[in-house]
């Protein structure tokens, strides 16, 4: 079972002659090991995922042209990125590289290159500039991607409604390092619950 309260809500107040105030969204910690627990329910979905991955990872030793394969979904993956931000021409455009679609297929290779770019490394703050460096300028990119000193929103209007707005600057550093050792450290939770968990915070 999932539970479903996961973060708090902290108050800002501006430093203005109206005092106004914003709440900003702080991720409950996945070292509190609160997030979830463990029923039949969840154990079945377990027991069926790793099933299928088992069935998976069997039919990759029989498959032809893995690396191709491998390539085109990674490529896939990225552009379902870049759609998050922005719009692009359809997939099938990319993979035909045309001309007309340089630009999107460049930051869809960018993408790709930063995934690639963070296998099998450790998640730390200075890993996370180097991929984004990597994924907004490409590989041979030099720019540091810092993180943010000022608080953003996601709406034109700023109010002191308890909704959702970005992690505030202090607290990014905190959040990144509680998914790291989340990751690295917790040996006893299971991998699929690991990568979900991650991906959801």
């Amino acid at each position: 079972m999932l539970n479903t309260c996961d973060s708090t809500q902290l108050k800002h107040v501006q430093d203005n002659k109206w005092k106004s105030s914003y709440y900003t969204f702080i991720p409950r910690p996945l070292i509190s090991g609160t997030f979830y627990e463990m029923d039949e329910e969840l154990a079945a979905m377990l027991a069926s995922t790793h099933k299928l991955l088992g069935v998976l990872e069997g039919m990759a030793m029989y498959v032809p042209n893995k690396d191709a394969i491998q390539e085109l979904m990674l490529l896939k993956e990225s552009y379902y990125s870049r759609l998050i931000d922005y719009p692009s021409s359809s997939f099938y455009e990319i993979l035909a590289d045309r001309t007309s679609v340089r630009a999107d297929i460049d930051s869809v290779t960018s993408i790709a290159l930063a995934y690639k770019h963070s296998f099998g490394k450790t998640l730390t703050n200075h890993m996370l500039s180097n991929i984004c460096s990597i994924a907004l300028y490409g590989v041979e990119a030099e720019a540091e991607i810092e993180t943010r000193e000022k608080q953003t929103f996601l709406s034109n209007v700023v109010t002191n409604l308890k909704h959702y707005n970005p992690t505030a600057p202090d607290h990014i550093l905190s959040a990144i390092a509680d998914i790291s050792t989340f990751l690295h450290i917790n040996e006893s939770t299971n991998i699929v619950i690991k990568a979900a968990l991650a991906h959801y915070q």
